[in-house]
């Protein structure tokens, strides 16, 4: 009945797809025996992110997939061992093993366990604890192995509330400009430097050794933290992957068959997907979509890969691509010097004509620290993910 608002042709509207290339990807995904669908932050740092997500987990259920081995649904985080960090609840509403802070039968084991009260309500979002410190809500910060004056949008309101805090720690393999406002920062070792885990996105927990000694004082993360710990008397748990996917209990799982009669309002997670247009809707000032690329030579925000010469000689021009096209009728031509503008900033670049693109879209490298992008979106968070949307946003073109 909820699709009935949206017959393909709308689909066609909203997203340009044509109708027919959408009924042979449906039909092809339908009759699959075993259908994955892998997805990144192309998706979840969107305006809709989360719409999305509810409709990609639908449509795994409505088809049997997320109960087939070998298919279902993967999300592949952007960084390194980012499913690890979830998995021990550095999450605002988790606690270690995705246990609801708002259940009291979870919090009462963490509390037993960690001698601590535990708060009832979930904690900030990263962007949310930016807005707090900058209002003075929140008076001491502890960053670690993140660099958000770099990697959160506009950079300078990040600034403004990160050098209003009355205490910050910076935990980090480089001094980095948000290492620059702290009162202490920690030398941590880089993923050679030390030994450790990493979790990969089918859950297993992976050891790695160390290839070289960290450089001078230098040590990693874990072990900082740990001596932290202890230093206040409050030693942490060792941390042990219970999960083994090769049990008979987990083999079970993975082979329940899928019931077609079941009504869909008993499918667990099944939750309708509702479509609205972006808050920033483009016009005849900002008539171009912007993506975000990620560069094949640096990685993040870039500013660990910029520290290498020989990498940075491989890219050494901060380049937006533009459709053929669409540069003709502005008159521009490869090695043009313009502006990129969105309503919330702008910045210098070089005009790298292509046709590879559709026409209306420009592609902009995300990981360039010396021309910064997050000062073109905006820096609200999104609604219930509360996160940002850092992947699009409209924009104008003009010549410098």
């Amino acid at each position: 009945e909820a699709l009935s608002n949206y017959p393909l042709e709308t689909g066609e509207a909203v997203t340009g797809v044509g109708v027919e290339q959408m009924r042979h990807a449906a039909r092809l995904y339908a009759a699959a025996g075993k259908a994955a669908i892998v997805y990144g932050t192309g998706i979840t740092q969107q305006a809709l992110g989360v719409e999305s997500v509810k409709a990609l987990i639908n449509l795994t259920l409505l088809t049997g997939n997320i109960w087939r081995k070998g298919g279902g649904l993967h999300a592949l985080q952007r960084d390194c061992n980012a499913q690890g960090a979830c998995d021990m609840g550095a999450l605002p509403n988790y606690l270690p093993g995705y246990q609801q802070v708002g259940e009291a039968e979870a919090r009462n084991v963490f509390e037993t366990r960690w001698d601590v009260t535990l708060p009832s309500e979930p904690g900030a979002g990263a962007l949310e604890i930016i807005q707090q410190s900058g209002e003075g809500k929140i008076r001491g910060l502890y960053i670690t192995g993140e660099n958000p004056l770099a990697s959160f949008p506009q950079a300078a309101l990040v600034k403004e509330a990160l050098a209003s805090l009355e205490f910050l720690v910076v935990q980090d393999l480089f001094l980095t400009e948000t290492a620059k406002l702290a009162k202490v920062v920690l030398p941590a070792a880089g993923f050679a430097e030390k030994e450790g885990t990493f979790t990969n996105l089918e859950g297993k927990v992976q050891m790695i050794r160390k290839a070289v000694d960290p450089v001078g004082e230098s040590m990693p993360d874990w072990e900082i933290i740990l001596q932290l710990a202890e230093a206040m008397h409050k030693p942490l748990p060792l941390y042990r992957n219970e999960r083994d996917v090769d049990s008979p209990e987990e083999q079970e799982l993975w082979n329940t068959r899928f019931d077609y009669n079941l009504p869909l309002k008993s499918f667990p997670g099944y939750s309708l997907a509702e479509y609205s247009s972006p808050a920033e809707v483009p016009d005849d000032s900002y008539p171009y979509i912007l993506l975000a690329e990620t560069s094949l030579y640096r990685f993040g925000s870039g500013i660990r890969s910029a520290n290498s010469r020989r990498l940075s000689k491989f890219s050494p021009f901060f380049k937006v691509q533009i459709n053929e096209a669409d540069a003709q009728k502005m008159g521009l031509r490869s090695g043009d010097q313009v502006r990129v503008v969105s309503p919330d900033g702008q910045l210098q670049a070089v005009a790298e004509l292509t046709g590879s693109l559709p026409e209306g879209t420009v592609v902009l490298p995300r990981s360039a620290p010396e021309h910064p992008i997050t000062g073109l979106f905006s820096p609200l968070p999104e609604a219930v993910a509360k996160t940002s949307a850092r992947k699009t946003c409209h924009v104008r073109i003009e010549r410098s």
